[in-house]
């Protein structure tokens, strides 16, 4: 079957309950332990996903707030401009 789906989680896995068998080990144990892993490495990268999230939020912020601080920063001297040069 690990062979089949070609995925990292299904072979190891596979190989847990191979190895339970081989050295007579409780499986329900063995289940227990590779729960736990699995959690703790899906866990993981969760953090390392969330983690990178500012980084790439960042840019949007940039191009989506920088023109409406443009707006704010430059329309009092705009305003300046029109009324000393327009009249």
């Amino acid at each position: 079957m690990a062979e089949r789906t070609n995925v990292d989680e299904m072979s190891a896995f596979a190989n847990v309950i191979l190895q339970a068998s081989q050295y007579g080990t409780s499986i329900s144990t063995v289940l227990n332990t590779y729960a736990e892993e699995m959690r703790t490495t899906r866990e993981l990268k969760a953090q390392e996903k969330a983690n990178r999230l500012p980084v790439q939020m960042s840019g949007v912020i940039a191009v989506t707030m920088m023109p409406a601080l443009l707006i704010i920063c430059l329309a009092p001297m705009l305003i300046r401009w029109i009324r000393l040069f327009g009249t």
